[in-house]
Order: C-alpha cells, then structure tokens, then sequence
C-alpha cells in the first residue's frame, strides 16, 4: 500500500531545504498555500528550530484547505488498523479450517545423536527452530502450595494447642474435685465418729435411766444418715480419683 502511494506522497520541505532543493521545497508548501521565506543561513537547515504546537494549528487541519487530506489520512489509518487486527486475529482461524497445518500421518523415535546428524548433514532441510520461555505472572502453584501448607500447620497447631489448654483445664478440674472429695471423707469419717459417741453416750443413759428411747432413736438416725454421708463421700471420692487418672492418660486426639 505505501508503494503504491508513494509518488502521491510529498517529500519533507525540511529535508528538501537540508538537501539545497529550494524550488522543489517551495512546490510542496505551496500545495498546502503555504510560502517558504528564506532568511540568514543560521535560521535554514539543520538549525532551523520548530515554533511551539498551537491549539489553532490543530484546528486548522479540520478546516479547508486541509479538510481533505486529514479525512484521508484518518480514514487510512482506520482501515490499516482493521485490517491488521483482522489478519492478526482469524488468520490462524481460517488456516486452521483450511486444514493446515496437516494432520500427522506417521512418527519415528531416533536419538539425539542422529538427530544432530541430520542437522548438520542437511539432510532435512525444512527444519525449524523454537524456543520457548514461560515466567509466571503472581505466585507460583509452588508458592500457593507452600503458602497452603504454612496456613495448614499454622491451624494444627492453634489446634494443639487448644487440645492442651482443653485437658489442662480438665486435669485442674478432677484434681481440685478429687481434693474436694477428700476433705468431704475426711469430714464425715469425724461426723460418722462423733454420732457413734453421742449414740453410745445415749444408750448409757437411757439404761441408766436419765434418757429415754426417743433421744437413743434419735441418736441411731444420726449414725445411720452420718455412715450414709461417709460412704457416699468415699464413693465421690474414688470416682474422682479415677477420672483423674483417666484425663492424665488419656492421649490428645
């Protein structure tokens, strides 16, 4: 395409004017209404400096005279960018369904070194060449996998931890519950003793005949209720022994 519209295409007044081609470069500007005034040699070719861009100029290319060539030029960079967005785009579609490449009808296994024997006797000359370099984009599978496994041990250890805080609470409560239910065998053994004395106090009296049968009564239903609390006690007591034992054997899970 630019071969072709070449010979329409003007060349730069600049370079023109740097090659000496005064007339040729007062031809293009003049295409353009534009006239080329020559001053001091210091002002001409290579020192001559471009004035600032002015929001007027820009304008002026929406405008005639310039109106037609700045439609062209869009309207030919649009088409370019279609038409190089299309190529880039279905042309592996469309060579795909053409059936190429072709399919693959056959395959040998040779080694390596007759392979490179082949290279370098040219033996196949419509060989290619092909490196690829891959380098992923954010944390690898690796680093995600290692990430997993810190977040994994991470919460089984919070977990362990919990466990041991779990049975060392446990161990503190049978302990304090089996200390408890010794200092309960220990007050009614003296509560068991103490209604055995006073029943025995009692039956003296009553056979000595300063009491009577309601007050002895009374007194075996103190030792009955007093050995009841006693045996319960020491009962509670084994218990809690046992629990004790069991939570400081008992292995974290």
């Amino acid at each position: 395409m630019m071969l072709i519209l070449n010979r329409w295409i003007p060349e730069s007044p600049r370079y023109l004017l740097d090659r000496g081609r005064i007339d040729e470069a007062r031809g293009v500007m003049a295409r353009y209404r534009v006239a080329i005034e020559l001053g001091p040699p210091a002002t001409t070719g290579a020192q001559m400096r471009k004035p600032p861009l002015q929001w007027n100029e820009v304008r002026a290319l929406l405008h005639a005279p310039f109106r037609a060539q700045t439609v062209v030029v869009l309207a030919y960079g649009l088409a370019w960018g279609i038409v190089n967005w299309g190529f880039i785009s279905f042309l592996p579609t469309f060579l795909r369904g053409a059936g190429f490449p072709g399919p693959v009808v056959g395959h040998t296994e040779r080694g390596f070194a007759d392979v490179v024997g082949d290279l370098f006797a040219n033996d196949f000359p419509s060989w290619t060449a092909s490196l690829t370099v891959s380098y992923p984009i954010g944390p690898t599978p690796q680093d995600a996998g290692l990430a997993r496994a810190r977040l994994q041990y991470t919460q089984s250890q919070t977990q362990l931890r919990n466990q041991q805080l779990q049975v060392t609470t446990e161990v503190r409560e049978a302990a304090r519950q089996m200390l408890t239910n010794q200092k309960r065998v220990e007050t009614t053994r003296v509560s068991r003793q103490l209604a055995e004395r006073r029943l025995e106090a009692e039956e003296r009296k009553f056979a000595a005949g300063t009491s009577t049968s309601f007050f002895v009564f009374q007194a075996q239903r103190d030792l009955a209720q007093a050995r009841n609390n006693e045996l319960r006690a020491t009962l509670d007591y084994s218990r809690s022994v046992v629990d004790l034992e069991t939570d400081q054997e008992t292995p974290l899970r």
